[in-house]
């Protein structure tokens, strides 16, 4: 990785913590984009530039989220004993994150539906949606 893209993914990640820290503490409908762009200390436009929308730092902080946990996730889903327990298993750990964040999750999923349905390429298409990971390894298994 090059220095310019080491910064650019250390901007990424701290519009993202900052983001995140904002939602939690003043609610996600209530914090705005200038919001976020100040709190990072960035310029709105360079904020834009990362992420049109702030759903999108929501739907990129999930999945990468999901992403950080995949390694484990796969281990246990290789200790079950069959497809149905594998299936219990990433399906309560999934309702269990909905069940602490509901809002958060029920804005997540209204963006992804919502690029789907706007048959637009989805921008964050490089980072395989984890469930669908965790499903072909069900299926493999």
């Amino acid at each position: 990785m090059t220095r310019t893209e080491r910064k650019k993914e250390e901007t990424r990640q701290k519009i993202m913590a900052t983001a995140v820290h904002l939602f939690q503490q003043y609610g996600f409908d209530e914090t705005t984009m200038e919001q976020i762009a100040a709190q990072a200390d960035i310029a709105k436009g360079t904020l834009y530039n990362y992420f049109p929308v702030k759903e999108a730092v929501l739907s990129v902080y999930i999945e990468q989220s999901f992403e950080d946990q995949r390694a484990e996730r796969l281990l246990k889903l290789r200790q079950m004993p069959d497809t149905r327990a594998r299936l219990t298993l990433i399906l309560s750990a999934l309702m269990e994150r909905v069940q602490v964040q509901k809002d958060i999750f029920e804005k997540y999923l209204a963006y992804r539906i919502q690029l789907v349905v706007s048959l637009r390429p989805d921008p964050d298409q490089a980072v395989k949606n984890d469930f669908d990971l965790l499903a072909a390894e069900i299926i493999q298994l």
